[in-house]
């Protein structure tokens, strides 16, 4: 019985996520982050799937009096737990990475190409690393300084 709900419920999630992506795209309408909703039908579509899977073993196993039933519902309530927190992430990763695909034809700002390290346990301007181009003069390389131990 809770296999059948369990089937039932997420199909009609499933569907009702699906039904909006396309009537939303179907009136010409997207999401201004351009998120598919389709990502998160198949997220939720997967995370139910590890509890149901979960239902249907332990059914197979309690109906054979198998003695790996325990083992299915010891680890049944901690699933629910992880299932959630898995579709949280996997939802929040999808984001980011629509956001990184984004943001990608954007030009950031550079990191300037010289750059001073200064050596451990010196406190002058002479003992400092210089790498870089922009200051160097008449072809010169810069000097680099072995770091010394205190």
């Amino acid at each position: 019985m809770s296999f059948a709900i369990n089937l039932l419920t997420t199909g009609l999630i499933a569907y009702a996520i699906l039904r909006q992506h396309f009537q939303s795209a179907g009136t010409g309408a997207r999401l201004a982050t351009g998120f598919s909703l389709v990502y998160v039908a198949r997220v939720v579509v997967e995370s139910a799937l590890v509890y149901t899977l979960q239902i249907l073993c332990l059914s197979i196993l309690y109906q054979t009096k198998h003695p790996a039933v325990a083992i299915f519902q010891y680890t049944l309530a901690p699933s629910v737990g992880v299932t959630f927190s898995l579709m949280a992430v996997r939802i929040q990763s999808g984001r980011a990475q629509e956001v990184a695909a984004s943001r990608s034809a954007f030009s950031f700002a550079k990191w300037p190409k010289t750059t001073t390290f200064p050596s451990i346990g010196a406190h002058s301007e002479e003992s400092s690393v210089s790498r870089g181009s922009d200051n160097d003069k008449d072809g010169e390389k810069p000097v680099e300084q072995p770091i010394t131990s205190v």
